[in-house]
């Protein structure tokens, strides 16, 4: 599923400016501060100012006592900075692919 919705992300962020232009560039960029939001305040700043939290000793017992979760853990990390990284740059590629292509149409 993760494969599902970051394909059709990927793919409405390079059609959309392609065909639109300006006007759809924003989605991407909101989805993308979305996703660094996400990794920033969800998870590095939780445990850096408060790594003492129950939650993230839960969390790190787990981790401990089923060292299998890392691996999807970190899947999921790289998915989502995947997220936060790729849409911006294949919305402008679009724009810029969809502005040279209507020059030489006219």
């Amino acid at each position: 599923m993760m494969g599902l919705g970051t394909l059709l992300l990927f793919a409405n962020a390079a059609r959309s400016t392609y065909r639109y232009g300006w006007t759809h560039l924003l989605p991407p960029f909101l989805a993308s501060i979305l996703a660094l939001g996400i990794i920033v305040f969800g998870g590095l700043l939780n445990l850096l100012v408060s790594s003492h939290t129950p939650q993230n000793k839960q969390l790190l017992t787990l981790l401990k006592t089923h060292p299998s979760f890392v691996i999807p853990i970190l899947v999921f990390g790289v998915w989502l900075a995947a997220v936060a990284a790729v849409p911006p740059v294949l919305a402008l590629g679009g724009l810029i692919a969809g502005a040279v292509k209507k020059r030489k149409k006219a």
